[in-house]
């Protein structure tokens, strides 16, 4: 696995990032986009990305240069192509007076285009038009000044939008660029990459980054509920299963155990155990799940707490 995605970084505050929207099941096909923006709770349960805009700044002026720059010529052919598309409703009254200030964009100030194409690319995230919503956020990195906070929003921004299109390997690709320009791990930056890799198939790099989100912190709504569990980590507590590297999986394995200290976790961890051959840890396992209240009389399992 690439190490950008990997190794420790401090954890960068990025004030859209509190509102990503945390997918559920990455297998499945997210076609949903709401205009409305979720709260922080119902983000995390949703397959829909919400459209909030970026934030704007973080005090700093850390912006990276781009060596181009959309102009006025290169917006209006863009979206000439993108009017010619069969079924496209070009009635919205939000568009077409977004389409009368393009007139302007060459004397507009940097702050103002970045305004004007993240609101293009709003609307086509509110109309599913994942590759023309990528289009415009892609311009907005183009612009010279650009803060760096805004930086690594957009690009978090275009790393959900490849995902909800299931491209996963631009996925991985906007993720290399907002590492590479100072971008750190926080809960949902990890969030998003243990459910791409176990897309992937990558389990080995799921767990990984797993351990980083145990690290970074857990979601904030997280209440130890086993609503909340079933909802937000109940799809990738059995990661350590599906491990090729069994060192790591053991360990990924003791802390599903140390940080939920449920069921399921105490269950996959003997049967880490027992693939291992590691006989003793997984009698210990096997005895402390019993003292728990989690493996009943006849040895079974109970399901949940």
């Amino acid at each position: 696995m690439n190490n950008k995605h990997l190794a420790i970084l401090g954890v960068t505050t990025i004030a859209v990032i509190a509102s990503l929207v945390f997918f559920r099941d990455p297998g499945s096909t997210s076609n949903d986009i709401a205009g409305a923006q979720p709260t922080d709770t119902e983000a995390l349960q949703s397959n829909e990305l919400d459209t909030a805009e970026p934030a704007t700044t973080d005090g700093q002026n850390n912006a990276v240069p781009n060596v181009s720059q959309t102009n006025q010529s290169q917006l209006e052919r863009a979206l000439t192509e993108i009017r010619s598309r069969p079924g496209n409703d070009q009635t919205d009254t939000a568009l077409n007076e977004l389409d009368a200030l393009v007139a302007h964009y060459d004397n507009m100030s940097h702050e103002e285009k970045r305004a004007l194409l993240t609101d293009y690319a709003t609307h086509f995230l509110r109309n599913r038009q994942y590759e023309d919503a990528r289009y415009f956020y892609e311009q907005v990195l183009q612009l010279p000044g650009l803060e760096h906070t805004n930086r690594l929003a957009v690009l978090q921004m275009l790393a959900r939008i490849a995902m909800a299109a299931e491209d996963w390997q631009g996925f991985l690709a906007y993720n290399d660029q907002y590492f590479d320009v100072g971008g750190g791990y926080n809960w949902i930056v990890t969030g998003h990459l243990m459910r791409a890799f176990r897309q992937l198939e990558n389990y080995d790099a799921a767990g990984e980054a797993l351990l980083i989100h145990f690290d970074t912190g857990l979601f904030p709504q997280y209440d130890g509920s086993s609503e909340q569990y079933e909802r937000l980590y109940g799809d990738i507590d059995s990661i350590p299963l599906s491990m090729s590297d069994r060192q790591s999986a053991v360990l990924v394995a003791e802390r599903l155990v140390e940080q939920f200290d449920r069921p399921e976790n105490w269950r996959i961890l003997s049967e880490v155990y027992g693939a291992e051959g590691d006989t003793a840890n997984y009698n210990q396992t096997i005895q402390t799940a019993r003292a728990k209240g989690f493996v009943d009389d006849n040895g079974d399992w109970l399901a949940g707490r």
